[in-house]
């Protein structure tokens, strides 16, 4: 993507550091106001009608019209949650058109659900999109405006805020694991400080939103996928589903959440990958020094959390190869084909969006916690969209963490499947034999469901 203008790039970053978290989350607790009406923000709010033209209106010259803060605040909060579960069915709909072969799709669906998580993140830091009009609630009065469209807008500006040490210390407590968050993990260590600690996140970031930089200005390939012909691909290269089906498997695995944790083997393998990089890093500045080993990190940290179980704490400092990364965070690591309707694989794309929606989820359960927002005062929203999905006829169940039984269930199904039909792993031969396991497998909905309420 094309850098800002020195000029503008210092516009941008004022417009990122005044922006407010903290009055998100002040006025976030005043949505359950709304809530008994079944809405998220009062209807009085003019975002509530038509967000484009009440911010086109809000910077026209030619309008009397002002948002008040209140108004954008209210909104941004609302945004950080449904965003965040839009992106999840992006990404729904990304898996079920890699299951019907249609990968150029795929990919352009995967990407919008990267672009919806940002908005996410950056609606918990007080920043909106609205097409070319970008506002924020600033820290110290009024409505920041910083003009640039979308796609475009939101590449900069998340890079802006991985600079901004603030934003990166909400990253990291957007991550837990073992009922700690990864600030807590990395202060455990006694090694570094968690401004320090911010710093080994950045490049995380930068790699999982890379598709939002490669294609962000990319018009024309998004208008290939939306209007040209997306059969004119290298016939000699027939998607290789069984691999496909493993990666897909592997992914719900890797969202399932334990009794503690909201995502537990994702943030267990980043953590490890995390005390690799806090010995790197320690071994960059401290140089001549006696460096603590990985396990020596790794023992401290979990001493002074109150101790964790031996497989844990053995997994965390293993350098054993028979500890396999887990396919996501490859797959994430991989470059993108250009343009992207000849991508040869959406894998990669599927999995940098499912781990910016790690972090968009993890952002906006903390927005919800501080909030003190609960799955009851949620059901009207919940209610409504289980049955629309077909997850649910009628009643909730108890807990949405029920709707990860389906889940397992049918990861349990697939696993006998392949292991009956080695050799014959087709799509066409899965979709026939599996066309209810195919259905869930794609419903990607329901982590974002079981997490946000």
């Amino acid at each position: 993507m094309k850098a800002l203008s020195a000029t503008d790039q210092a516009n941008l970053d004022a417009f990122i550091i005044n922006a407010s978290k903290g009055k998100i989350e002040i006025i976030a607790p005043s949505l359950k106001s709304n809530f008994s009406h079944r809405n998220f923000i009062d209807s009085s709010n003019p975002l509530s009608h038509d967000p484009m033209a009440t911010a086109e209106d809000h910077v026209s010259k030619k309008s009397a019209f002002n948002l008040t803060e209140d108004q954008l605040s209210s909104y941004l909060a609302a945004s950080t949650l449904l965003d965040c579960f839009d992106a999840w069915s992006y990404l729904s709909a990304a898996t079920s058109q890699l299951l019907a072969g249609n990968r150029s799709l795929s990919v352009h669906l995967a990407y919008y659900a990267e672009l919806r998580a940002t908005k996410s993140i950056l609606a918990s830091e007080g920043i909106g999109s609205f097409s070319k009009h970008n506002l924020s609630v600033t820290s110290t009065a009024g409505i920041g405006y910083f003009e640039k469209a979308t796609h475009t807008f939101l590449w900069h500006a998340l890079e802006s805020w991985i600079k901004n040490p603030k934003g990166a210390m909400n990253l990291l407590d957007s991550f837990s694991f073992y009922g700690r968050t990864f600030t807590d993990w990395m202060s455990s260590t006694g090694r570094v400080t968690p401004l320090e600690a911010q710093k080994l996140v950045r490049s995380w970031l930068r790699t999982w939103s890379m598709d939002l930089k490669v294609f962000g200005h990319d018009h024309e390939s998004r208008n290939s996928v939306s209007y040209q012909s997306g059969s004119m691909k290298n016939f000699a290269l027939p998607l290789d589903f069984a691999p496909t089906l493993d990666f897909i498997s592997s992914s719900w695995e890797s969202v399932l959440p334990s009794a503690v944790d909201a995502f537990s083997i994702i943030d267990k393998y980043l953590l490890r990958l995390l005390f690799k990089e806090l010995r790197n890093y320690l071994k960059v500045i401290h140089k001549g020094s006696s460096i603590p080993s990985i396990k020596e990190l790794v023992t401290t940290a979990s001493e002074n959390i109150g101790g964790v179980p031996e497989n844990i704490y053995r997994f965390l400092y293993s350098k054993n190869a028979d500890l396999a990364n887990l396919p996501v965070l490859d797959e994430a690591a991989k470059s993108v084909d250009v343009p992207f309707l000849y991508s040869s694989s959406p894998l990669p794309v599927i999995s940098r969006a499912l781990l910016m929606l790690r972090i968009s989820t993890g952002v906006a359960i903390n927005l919800l916690k501080s909030a003190t927002i609960s799955a009851s005062d949620l059901s009207f929203w919940t209610h409504t969209i289980c049955n629309d999905l077909g997850y649910v006829n009628g009643p909730l169940p108890g807990s949405l963490r029920e709707l990860d039984s389906d889940i397992l269930y049918t990861l349990e199904y697939i696993k006998e499947w392949v292991e009956n039909n080695i050799g014959n792993i087709t799509l066409n031969k899965f979709n026939v034999d599996m066309p209810n396991e195919a259905r869930i497998l794609s419903q990607l909905q329901r982590v974002g469901l079981w997490n946000l309420a």
